[in-house]
């Protein structure tokens, strides 16, 4: 038995839900009626569960993400940024060299990033720094 189409107000649903990732504000301005918050929560539940509905949403999202992926800076343009501030080769607005306390703040950044990955990688919690000394002494000896 082939998948019947959306309904309009199916359409307009997914379209309402992309545009406000709010499934009771979409089941709403879609145009479905209802007395009560309580059933316009459980019916706009429903809808959201329905793999028809589903893929439509995915199918709308899929232009949004790709376009937001254009102007989101991955985690190397970060590091890159804060790298470049920390060296002090970013200027201001002005022209103006970074001061030392956003040299340091950059530095910070830096390392609560490598820090708290090396840490989760060994298991270590974060905001933890694992220091290893070796107090054997060489006195020659060895």
């Amino acid at each position: 038995m082939p998948d019947r189409p959306l309904t309009r107000k199916q359409k307009d649903f997914c379209i309402y839900y992309v545009e406000t990732g709010n499934a009771c504000e979409s089941y709403r301005r879609a145009g479905y009626k209802s007395d009560n918050a309580e059933t316009v929560g459980v019916c706009s539940n429903d809808l959201l569960n329905n793999p028809r509905v589903r893929a439509e949403i995915k199918r709308l999202s899929k232009p949004l993400i790709e376009e937001q992926k254009k102007h989101i800076a991955t985690g190397q343009e970060v590091m890159e940024f804060f790298t470049k501030m920390m060296n002090g080769e970013i200027k201001d607005q002005f022209g103006l060299e970074a001061t030392n306390a956003d040299r340091i703040k950059a530095a910070q950044e830096i390392a609560k990033r490598t820090v708290d990955l090396e840490n989760r990688a060994s298991g270590t919690p974060d905001g933890v720094v694992q220091i290893k000394l070796d107090w054997r002494r060489d006195n020659g000896n060895s």
